[in-house]
């Protein structure tokens, strides 16, 4: 409900409390799919830039929580939507959903995540995370998230 409000601010927190949710929930697949709904709806580029920014930042949480959430084909959609608005016009947008998709693929550990997401991704998305990958993901060193 708090993610569909009128205030920035409260919509920018619920965002980001929702994504870090997939970090902690017990069954991550199933919490995975009951988000994708209202998580998604906060992913899409048609958002603010405050509130792209605040789920990438909720995304990045969740995954230093737990490592391997984003290795499921559950958590596709969530890849694709981080995908798209890695390619995005703003750029501050894209650098933190770069972020994201460096820790979800575990880039600074080599080519693994890469592969297990291209090996079960559409071809187009595919192709564009490879071209992301090689261009923009490699080159970052660390990630830190802001408070």
């Amino acid at each position: 409900k708090l993610m569909k409000g009128e205030s920035g601010i409260v919509k920018e927190m619920a965002c980001t409390a929702a994504a870090i949710v997939l970090g902690v929930a017990d069954d991550s697949d199933s919490c995975m799919k009951s988000m994708s709904s209202p998580l998604l709806k906060c992913m899409d580029r048609k958002e603010t830039m405050e509130v792209l920014k605040a789920v990438a930042k909720g995304l990045c949480v969740a995954v230093q929580l737990k490592p391997e959430l984003f290795t499921s084909k559950t958590s596709h959609m969530y890849l694709e939507a981080a995908l798209a608005n890695a390619m995005s016009g703003n750029q501050r947008v894209q650098h933190a959903y770069n972020d994201f998709l460096w820790l979800a693929l575990h880039v600074k550990e080599g080519d693994e995540g890469l592969l297990q997401y291209t090996n079960e991704a559409m071809f187009e998305n595919s192709r564009k995370m490879k071209s992301l990958h090689s261009k923009v993901l490699v080159r970052i060193k660390n990630v830190e998230i802001e408070d």
